[in-house]
């Protein structure tokens, strides 16, 4: 086959795979197929300038395949990405819920609430990987992304206390939050504290700002859910 023969068939190749580079930019597979259409014009482009030949085939093709890796760039922005980040935010909100049912069940099976998280985890309520934010690239096993505070030695919770959040914004600017009585909820940061200025979260707020204060970002599943006490 000629320069000339070979030029055309790579150019009209390079132009079908952009095409479908194009109809399928908004998944990984059409990025892929438009960056390689793309080379496939450039090389098209390159063969028929030394055969002396013009066309816009190539050109075409790589404008086609350009447009498609541009496409599907804004796609990964605008769709890919925040879709990302609402599954660990969903995969959080999982976490939390196995968190309340560990603690209730460890409570049902021994008869009286643990005294740290690592309790939990030992008894085998829980497994390590419930404590890790997938938006936390620093978690490491026997630390928790998020905070928990319990009093074990309390008799009575009320029912709407908060026992866990996210240990900072790490969701849309805000954080998750779970209850004594396990109800499952989002605030933004300006809610959150209103929260905890509520009366019956005093006990979770002093011991969050002691958290916060000593400029840690996890939880030591070994540390006493009760390390800190509101004043009489």
């Amino acid at each position: 086959m000629s320069i000339k023969n070979r030029a055309g068939a790579l150019a009209v190749t390079a132009l079908v795979v952009a095409g479908i580079g194009v109809l399928t930019s908004v998944f990984l597979i059409g990025m892929v197929l438009s960056a390689v259409a793309l080379v496939l014009g450039i090389i098209a482009i390159r063969r028929n300038a030394r055969a002396g030949r013009a066309t816009r085939i190539p050109w075409a093709a790589a404008t086609l395949s350009a447009a498609g890796l541009v496409l599907g760039a804004v796609t990964i922005v605008l769709v890919v990405i925040p879709a990302i980040h609402e599954a660990h935010h969903s995969a959080c909100q999982v976490n939390f819920k196995a968190m309340g049912a560990g603690i209730w069940n460890y409570q049902r099976s021994r008869g009286h609430l643990p005294q740290r998280m690592s309790d939990v985890v030992e008894g085998g309520f829980l497994e390590p990987r419930v404590f890790a934010c997938m938006e936390d690239d620093s978690w490491r096993e026997g630390y928790s992304s998020y905070f928990h505070y319990l009093d074990p030695d309390r008799q009575e919770h009320p029912p709407q206390a908060l026992f866990a959040c996210d240990s900072r914004p790490r969701h849309k600017k805000g954080r998750n939050i779970l209850t004594i009585c396990g109800n499952l909820g989002f605030t933004e940061e300006e809610e959150f504290q209103q929260l905890l200025a509520r009366p019956e979260n005093a006990a979770f707020a002093a011991a969050l700002r002691e958290f916060e204060a000593s400029g840690a970002t996890h939880f030591p599943l070994d540390r006493p859910l009760a390390a800190t006490r509101p004043a009489p």
